[in-house]
């Protein structure tokens, strides 16, 4: 049934934003009868925007790449429109970028971070930069162009050295070796003078297993920074459905690491093919049929026969290589079990330890920043894919003391230091040496 919108008003605000549909269904032969309801939103949003595959952290010096997504109110893909990305820097610096949409209503873009420079960015992103028209009044609802932003930070590199996993536009084969490409930018000052190779190590997780590792010797030429460009091979694609965790990373003589990680989707796959069809396609209510399957040797199948109506019902219970895969206990690792995080305080994370018990109230409130979020140095990089890390060199992204920290956190330090310089003015008591040394 089509329903004809022009007889109901949509524009008026005083109603509900939604219409609400009810009906009820006759079954012919059996008498059975089924009810259902839907609902179907009123939006003044003439467009949504949204960006799509952008990282939320950035590395100077290299390209950042991300996609802006523009679609209707029926949630459609808009092709061949304008629109207009500014990018927000530094002291008020930006800079407007103009795409246009495909037909799957995709905008593709590459910035230069070089001008950023090692400071958090903000992305704004337009639909068609062109004024329009103000409808004022109580009663009517008013068209609506909304606005897309994202903020960025930079990855922290104590020397501004980077490694970079570029993307794929589509998922794996798992027919055939997939090849991964990289790019790093190695500064000459964590290097030792005259050093001409570096070694890049590469490690490969599937299903919270390491499946592959290896090793890239590249030669590097005399300058300023070093740039250029690795290719990791993926093998066994058919085991690797349905993801495929990368780990690519370098130690510099610095006692840096330098790192990134990607996981990357694999076409899905079952190792045993498997066929089945009936004898005839079809068959008269009541007769006998049979069923011919085919199948590798030694696979275990399972048949289910069932009536098709009930698919059409529920057809979330239907058997499909997706719903197979779903059965997996793990198909990825990301984050670290309870029992191993880390909650080391000098580290960002939130509130500090508090030493006096009056105090310890205050500590359960919660801080409203963690600034280190995301994939902002090479310790989140590996704990992305759930690897631990158990090294001497850096890793972590330092914290500035009182920089990051929330009301709550300077409320508890300047109350614990007045307390503290009360009680030392009003007591006479020696001062207490703390030992360092036990031999």
């Amino acid at each position: 049934h089509v329903l004809n919108l022009k007889d109901y008003a949509l524009t008026d605000s005083r109603y509900e934003d939604s219409i609400i549909a009810q009906c009820e269904v006759e079954e012919s032969g059996t008498g059975v009868i089924m009810t259902g309801s839907s609902s179907s939103p009123i939006t003044t949003n003439m467009v949504t925007i949204s960006f799509e595959d952008s990282p939320t952290v950035f590395k100077p010096g290299l390209a950042y790449e991300g996609k802006i997504k523009v679609i209707n109110p029926k949630s459609k893909p808009i092709g061949k429109k304008v629109i207009y990305l500014t990018v927000s820097y530094a002291n008020n610096k930006h800079s407007v970028h103009k795409l246009v949409t495909n037909n799957k209503g995709i905008a593709q873009f590459s910035l230069n971070t070089e001008p950023w420079g090692p400071v958090a960015v903000t992305l704004e992103a337009k639909y068609e930069q062109t004024r329009r028209p103000r409808v004022y009044g109580g009663k009517h609802l008013v068209p609506y162009y909304p606005t897309a932003y994202l903020s960025l930070q930079p990855f922290y590199s104590k020397s501004q050295s980077f490694i970079k996993l570029m993307s794929s536009l589509m998922p794996f084969s798992c027919k055939k070796n997939a090849v991964i490409r990289a790019q790093y930018m190695i500064h000459q000052s964590a290097l030792r003078p005259r050093q001409k190779t570096l070694t890049f190590y590469y490690m490969v997780m599937n299903k919270g297993h390491l499946v592959q590792q290896g090793h890239i010797l590249e030669t590097i030429h005399p300058g300023k920074e070093h740039r250029g460009k690795l290719v990791v091979t993926l093998k066994k694609m058919l085991k690797m459905t349905p993801v495929a965790q990368v780990v690519l990373y370098t130690v510099l003589p610095s006692d840096e690491v330098v790192a990134d990680s990607k996981n990357y989707p694999i076409q899905l796959c079952l190792a045993n093919k498997v066929s089945l069809k009936f004898s005839h396609p079809t068959e008269v209510p009541g007769s006998k049929t049979s069923l011919q399957l085919k199948a590798a040797p030694g696979s275990l199948c399972s048949v289910r026969a069932i009536d098709q109506r009930l698919l059409l019902l529920q057809p979330d219970n239907e058997l499909n290589i997706q719903s197979v895969f779903n059965m997996l206990p793990v198909q990825l690792l990301s984050g670290y079990p309870y029992r191993v995080i880390e909650r080391d305080s000098k580290h960002c994370w939130g509130i500090p330890p508090i030493r006096n018990i009056r105090l310890a109230a205050l500590a359960q409130v919660p801080s409203a920043y963690f600034p280190n979020s995301g994939k902002v140095d090479v310790y989140n990089t590996f704990k992305d894919v759930g690897i631990k890390i158990l090294t001497n060199v850096n890793i972590r992204k330092p914290c500035i003391n009182g920089l990051w920290l929330s009301a709550p956190e300077r409320m508890v330090e300047d109350f614990e230091t007045k307390e503290s310089i009360s009680i030392a003015s009003s007591s006479n008591q020696p001062v207490a040496t703390i030992h360092k040394y036990f031999p």
